[in-house]
């Protein structure tokens, strides 16, 4: 089914979310061999969110339940780690997974981030996924901008020279192909 990477990611909750908005969540199980969240982003993103009738829950669920995105545990160190850089739970298992499993983090939150990669992990967001994606072609610059475009009126924040940097450089990427 196309090109797949060998590296095994874990997804925090922004991005599993965001990404289970639309459907590029397909496309990144797709892409690699192994996904992986925690407990606490299960917990914040399926349970909680199946309680406020989210969408993307019941879509996260049924790939859990097929066994494309696998649950581990909470690391034991987790609650002291979340205390100590004051994060939630949620990045913190992130964080602490993708350190002692060696696994691609992705995170959206800029903190988070910057903790991450204090600890020697290789840290990423949504938007690296997207480009991830174009650059394997297994989407257009048309789908990256929609996809932006949905998950923006979704609730996705992030600064706009962000976005506008990020749209601009692939444009350059297509330029070159």
């Amino acid at each position: 089914m196309g090109k797949k990477t060998k590296k095994e990611i874990i997804l925090n909750a922004t991005p599993l979310i965001y990404l289970g908005k639309t459907s590029l969540l397909e496309k990144i199980i797709e892409t690699f061999d192994e996904i992986y969240t925690t407990e606490s982003v299960y917990h914040e993103v399926v349970v909680k969110g199946k309680e406020v009738g989210a969408e993307e829950a019941y879509t996260i669920e049924k790939y859990i339940k097929k066994g494309k995105i696998k649950i581990i545990q909470n690391p034991p160190v987790t609650d002291i780690f979340s205390e100590t850089y004051q994060l939630g739970k949620g990045e913190s298992s992130t964080i602490l997974a993708a350190k002692n499993k060696n696994y691609v983090a992705i995170i959206d939150d800029e903190r988070a981030r910057r903790i991450g990669f204090k600890h020697n992990i290789e840290v990423h967001g949504t938007l690296f996924l997207l480009k991830l994606l174009f650059l394997l072609k297994k989407i257009n610059k048309t789908e990256i901008r929609n996809t932006i475009q949905k998950i923006i009126q979704e609730g996705f924040r992030l600064d706009t020279s962000i976005i506008l940097t990020f749209l601009k450089d692939i444009e350059i990427e297509e330029t070159e192909r």
